[in-house]
């Protein structure tokens, strides 16, 4: 049962999302200045007509969310993630709405990346917030490579945070977000690896290739370990020439 409900949620979200990337840029900001055309039949219709484990027609605004993602990839403009983020974290329930989960993730994401471009910690905080909710979900809602990249995701941000805030509860959050993670993916035993570098970089890697290749991706312990073991040799390399230097 736990299973078909993963399976239902996967489904839903990844439908929902491959039609939204079909409206134009003209569409899909009709739609965000008057979400209520999502109610009548349209392109995404079918969508919003689905049963209740998905998306129905009142949940105008986390639909609003996920019409400003699209945008966002056409436009960036970074008012996009912030206002869609607001949208989700206050009017999302995801223990009731699972479906919504990988559009969490992808804002997560995309602040995320507004916080390295533009060093506004706000951004990073948000991202954080939304990963946790990711995090608050039952295990069972996801596979366990997907819980343990979230898991990860979520260590690499916390850590990021600890860096930049000097906050201790932030590295206590990343530390027990590591021990999940290998709970989740046994062939993560790197997983404490002293290199702060390597794992926030493995990090991005794992949610650029989830966030590319959507739900559908699976996360391969091996591969990942061979990431860190370049990684790792590279940043061991750099070491070595700049004490020579």
């Amino acid at each position: 049962m736990e299973s078909q409900s993963m399976n239902t949620t996967t489904f839903v979200a990844t439908r929902l999302w491959a039609e939204v990337q079909t409206l134009s840029l003209d569409d899909v900001s009709l739609y965000i200045q008057d979400p209520h055309l999502l109610r009548q039949k349209g392109k995404i219709a079918s969508i919003l007509q689905n049963t209740s484990d998905g998306p129905g027609s009142h949940d105008l605004e986390p639909m609003e969310a996920i019409l400003l993602l699209h945008r966002y990839s056409l436009l960036h403009s970074d008012r996009d993630i912030v206002q869609g983020t607001h949208l989700v974290l206050n009017s999302v329930q995801l223990a009731d709405e699972p479906h919504y989960a990988y559009f969490f993730f992808l804002l997560a994401s995309h602040s995320w990346d507004l916080f390295e471009r533009t060093t506004q910690i706000q951004h990073l905080e948000s991202a954080i917030e939304l990963l946790g909710q990711l995090r608050s979900l039952r295990e069972q809602e996801f596979r366990s490579d997907v819980y343990a990249m979230i898991s990860l995701v979520y260590a690499s941000a916390s850590m990021q945070y600890y860096l930049t805030e000097g906050e201790i509860q932030a590295r206590e959050a990343a530390s027990k977000a590591l021990t999940v993670a290998r709970q989740n993916l046994s062939g993560l035993k790197w997983m404490f690896s002293p290199r702060t570098r390597t794992l926030i970089v493995v990090a991005d890697v794992v949610r650029y290739r989830y966030m590319t290749f959507g739900q559908q991706e699976e996360l391969d312990a091996e591969s990942l370990d061979t990431i860190r073991l370049i990684l790792d040799t590279t940043l061991a390399i750099r070491g070595i020439q700049g004490g020579r230097s």
